[in-house]
């Protein structure tokens, strides 16, 4: 995939190209003074062959040649496993850190909630919090006051802005957090796993308003575990894995494949409990079968044929069926 610099300037747009980051595992036991010579040929290196050049010299990539375009006014759920490079990636996008490799282009104004009270700081209150994160985020003391009334309605903490964000609950700080994020009217919003520690209620009003985002045309991307979310909102998905970008495209066929990462194929044992009163009615299991003795994956659809046989002569037949877990929760 070879991308080159947008020509267009529609708000909300992202173009990432071969992007890359690596961090240092390990520290030399001293530094020496390098020659002239030996600073050019690492320079080269590090410019012509930076995954080469970064195992030798003890370098761990987070995230590796990552390419993919985002059109306005979408919503997009970015998945993987833990240490996939998720959070890295927003984080580039975010400006939050540089590139050791390839670019990103995001065009209009970016929003972004990382982690649970970015932003914030501990020892201020509620109310100094907003002014503050507000700034950072780029707002303007003008644009923070016009919408402080919003900001503090949609947070829903009211009562406690006179406290100091050290003493609120990370859900509380969350609230806040997200309210201020989404009143900066980004064009882009980035989300870090930041809703999970939001109760349902709160995190449904979050969805809602960035489904309102997307209507508007604006582009947002958040990382959640929950598949749920992902399957029911997100008509598109990225998939990372060790850094790497395996799958992009629709949710119906990159979640399964999420799923199996996370969840190996299982077989399950089947197991039928006969009815004591089955001498009575008269009903016998004859056979029972799932997939044709396939293995059931977590994720996928199965099927069950069931075949039996009556005894006795019967009016009236019922059959219920009951999924559980291994550990014997009820799903079904």
């Amino acid at each position: 995939m070879t991308l080159s610099t947008p020509s267009k300037t529609f708000a909300g747009s992202i173009l990432v190209e071969k992007l890359g980051k690596s961090y240092r595992m390990k520290m030399g036991a001293g530094s020496t003074q390098l020659k002239f010579n030996e600073v050019v040929t690492r320079q080269l290196a590090k410019c012509f062959s930076p995954v080469q050049w970064g195992q030798k010299q003890g370098y761990f990539w987070a995230l590796q040649d990552v390419s993919f375009e985002i059109h306005p006014g979408e919503l997009i759920g970015l998945v993987g496993c833990n240490g996939s490079g998720k959070s890295t990636l927003l984080k580039l996008l975010a400006k939050v850190t540089k590139p050791t490799s390839g670019r990103a282009f995001l065009r209009g104004r970016v929003g972004s909630l990382l982690e649970v009270g970015t932003g914030f700081h501990p020892e201020l209150t509620g109310f100094e919090n907003v002014y503050l994160c507000g700034t950072i985020l780029g707002m303007s003391r003008a644009e923070i006051a016009r919408d402080f009334d919003e900001i503090v309605a949609f947070s829903e903490i009211g009562p406690f802005l006179q406290i100091p964000v050290k003493r609120l609950s990370s859900g509380m700080a969350m609230r806040l957090a997200f309210s201020v994020a989404v009143h900066l009217n980004p064009d882009i919003l980035l989300v870090d796993e930041a809703l999970s520690v939001g109760d349902a209620s709160f995190q449904k009003k979050c969805i809602a308003k960035m489904n309102a985002f997307v209507a508007s045309g604006a582009t947002v991307i958040f990382v959640t575990h929950d598949i749920g979310l992902v399957n029911k909102w997100c008509k598109r998905v990225l998939l990372l894995d060790k850094g790497h970008l395996i799958e992009d495209g629709p949710a119906f066929s990159v979640i399964p494949k999420y799923l199996q990462a996370v969840s190996p194929p299982t077989s399950y044992r089947i197991q039928f409990e006969e009815n004591p009163l089955a001498e009575k009615t008269g009903l016998s299991l004859r056979e029972l079968t799932v997939n044709s003795g396939e293995a059931v994956r977590h994720g996928l659809p199965f099927r069950v044929d069931l075949a039996f046989q009556t005894l006795l002569p019967q009016e009236r037949l019922s059959f219920s069926i009951v999924l559980s877990s291994l550990d014997g929760t009820r799903l079904v």
